[in-house]
Formats: structure tokens, sequence, C-alpha cells
């Protein structure tokens, strides 16, 4: 599973189009992940992870076309899940800012451990998607 340090999160959203920046923050992104979870009976922490896979793509990490293996993997979902998930991602979220995502799709460095103790999530309060920094529990 993709994760990112808090400061490679940190330097990737400085340097995003003011777009990119309030779309993560908008109600309305939190409000939409709400209805793709509850449209495919995802519990609130399998909501979550589709926000914060979304927001790795929203910040470039993550390529749009990538996302159904990083949702079949987070949210332990089959493939065709994961794929509907995707394309529902795809249509209601990123349908209208590909070109952004585009130029902007740069994934991490392979420097970086994917299992860092330390990474940045994103959480959904179901009102707001924020960006959280977290540490695992030992």
């Amino acid at each position: 599973m993709l994760t990112i340090t808090p400061q490679q999160g940190r330097e990737r959203y400085a340097v995003i189009p003011e777009e990119l920046q309030n779309l993560i923050f908008a109600e309305s992104t939190g409000e939409l992940f709400e209805h793709i979870g509850e449209e495919n009976h995802l519990d609130e922490t399998k909501t979550y992870e589709l926000g914060r896979v979304a927001g790795l793509v929203l910040l470039g990490f993550l390529h749009r076309d990538d996302t159904r293996k990083e949702l079949q993997e987070a949210l332990g979902v089959n493939p065709m899940i994961a794929n509907e998930l995707q394309n529902e991602l795809n249509r209601k979220l990123f349908a209208p800012i590909t070109q952004v995502l585009d130029k902007i799709y740069s994934p991490f460095s392979k420097g970086i451990p994917n299992n860092s103790n330390n990474f940045i999530d994103f959480s959904i309060s179901f009102d707001l998607v924020t960006i959280v920094i977290s540490r695992p529990l030992d």
C-alpha cells in the first residue's frame, strides 16, 4: 500500500494548483466519498481508505488509472469492486480535472520506504476531507 511521509505530503501540497488544494478540503469532496461508500456498502474504515487513495491522486502521487490496484489492496475488496470504485472516482471526481492531474502526476521517490512509521493519510469526517499526519500504534 502506498504511503507518503508528512514531509512529502507538505511539499507536494504546497506546489499543486490551488484548484486541487481547494478540492482536497471541499465539503463536497467528503460528501462524495460518503456517497460512493454508501452506494457500494463500504463501512467507515473502507470509506476512509477510499478517500485516502483519492487524496494520493489529488496530490499527484498515484495516477488515477492505478487506483484500482491501490483500492483493492487498501480496502481488501475483489478486483470487480475495486474497478467499480475506480470508475466512480474517475467519473465523479477526476474527470473534470484530468488535465490538471496529468500535469502534476509524479510518483514519490523510491528512496522512501512504504512501511515508514510516519505517514500522511486522509481522513474523512463526512463533512470535510482533512489531511491528518498520524503514526500507527505500536
